[in-house]
């Protein structure tokens, strides 16, 4: 017995081809879909990855090894920007 599997497909692709999904619902996906810029997302998680990076750094600056290790992660991203 071979199992045969269907060729890869995005989530976006699979909801747009469902029948559980209504039109306005598919068209609503379709206008948000085109709206995104892949480039300006891609810099926009970049930035966003090297400040999460720097975070535990800038923690770091001026404690004891002892201190070190009892920082607490970060709860939140209040000064983020979106």
């Amino acid at each position: 017995m071979k199992k045969v599997y269907e060729g890869a497909k995005t989530p976006y692709q699979r909801l747009m081809e469902s029948e559980e999904i209504s039109t306005e619902t598919k068209e609503r996906l379709q206008r948000t879909y085109k709206s995104i810029n892949l480039v300006e997302l891609k810099e926009r998680l970049d930035k966003l990855i090297l400040r999460l990076m720097a975070k535990p750094i800038e923690m770091l600056k001026g404690r004891s090894y002892a201190d070190n290790i009892l920082i607490e992660p970060v709860a939140h991203f209040a000064d983020s920007q979106f």
